[in-house]
This record gives structure tokens, C-alpha cells and sequence, in this order.
């Protein structure tokens, strides 16, 4: 990939992200104002996670979205489970041959054989017998 486009993607990346900060924590969104004889000014406001409404008093009544969280979270699960699933089935596919590292060298015959009679019965049944040589009670 060419410098330029990667330079242009990193720069549109930042300016979504300065957009996203300057966008969330704003509260009028969707904002509707009702103009009346009794009461002379309601105006209602609604962001992402709240709806409020006031008067020409100034007294606000919001109330919260709680669904919003919950689904945000949701989506959230539901990617990550997808995403450990993925590598997963990579990683147990005997085929897939994408991030699985083999060792960069082989055991040599030779070295397998002498260590096979290094560890031959004989040694390990010597080794064994060295149990019945002390009772229950020996280690107490």
C-alpha cells in the first residue's frame, strides 16, 4: 500500500475519532420546541442515552434510554464471541497454516536413541525398588 493512502487513512481515522468526541457528550440531537398560549415555551431534547423535556421555567424531567447499554453491550459480546470463535477453529484446522509457528528444528534420531537407553526399564525398575526399601512411617 502506497504511503499517501496510509497517511490519508490514518488522518480520516483521527478526524472520525474528533468528530465522535465532539458528538457524544452533546445532548440535542433531535431537539423539538412547542410553542403555546398557557405554557410559552417546551422544548424536547434527546441524545443517545437520554430524553428530556423542559419549560419556560427551566425545570427539566429526563428519563434514560436503559436499553441502549444493554444492546451496545450485546453487539459487543456477540463480536468478541465471534472473533474467539474464528481463531479457534484456525487454530485446531489441521490446514490452516496462517499464525501456527512449527520449531525451527527436528530431534535427530541419534540423540532420541541414546536418550531411549538412558531411560531404559532396567534403570527405572532400579529406581522403583528404592520405594520398598523404607515403610510408612520413614518421612514422619
Amino acid at each position: 500500500m502506497s504511503v499517501a493512502v496510509e497517511t490519508f487513512g490514518f488522518f480520516m481515522a483521527a478526524l472520525g475519532l474528533l468528530m465522535l468526541g465532539v458528538t457524544l457528550p452533546n445532548s440535542y440531537w433531535r431537539v423539538s420546541t412547542v410553542h403555546g398560549n398557557v405554557i410559552t415555551t417546551n422544548t424536547i431534547f434527546e441524545n443517545l442515552w437520554y430524553s428530556c423535556a423542559t419549560d419556560s421555567l427551566g425545570v427539566y424531567n429526563c428519563w434514560e434510554f436503559p436499553s441502549m447499554l444493554a444492546l451496545s453491550g450485546v453487539c459487543g459480546m456477540v463480536a468478541i464471541s465471534w472473533y474467539a470463535f474464528n481463531i479457534t477453529r484456525d487454530f485446531f484446522n489441521p490446514s490452516y497454516q496462517g499464525t501456527k509457528a512449527r520449531p525451527p528444528y527436528k530431534a535427530s534420531a541419534l540423540r532420541s536413541a541414546s536418550l531411549a537407553a538412558r531411560l531404559s526399564p532396567a534403570a527405572a525398575d532400579e529406581e522403583d525398588s528404592s520405594f520398598g526399601k523404607y515403610g510408612k512411617n520413614a518421612y514422619v
